[in-house]
């Protein structure tokens, strides 16, 4: 993770998963080790598979903050921006109760 006073930026060395076409990015999910996410399912330590990648858009958005921007080639990256007035913006937040920590 790597912090900017524009962004948040979380990277993931290892990609996206092969079996997934990049023109399905975002569309279709699957897991890259289905028996360690089957156990953390079952430890209720995970969510339905799939589901991230709205919920974060989903989240920017009801926050009035700008969608995601993702990274596909190489390194998956999400940048996640902050909005110009981020101060004034968390105090607002904070006021509404908003703010998902």
């Amino acid at each position: 993770m790597a912090l900017f006073s524009d962004r948040v930026e979380i990277s993931n060395p290892g990609g996206l998963v092969s079996a997934i076409p990049r023109n399905e990015f975002g569309k279709r999910s699957l897991s890259r080790n289905p028996l360690i996410f089957g156990l953390f399912e079952r430890m209720r330590m995970a969510a339905q598979i799939g589901f991230g990648m709205s919920r974060m858009r989903d989240l920017m958005k009801e926050a009035g903050l700008t969608p995601p921007e993702f990274n596909i080639e190489g390194m998956f990256t999400v940048a996640l921006r902050r909005p110009f007035d981020f101060e004034k913006w968390v105090k607002n937040n904070l006021k509404n109760r908003r703010i998902i920590i």
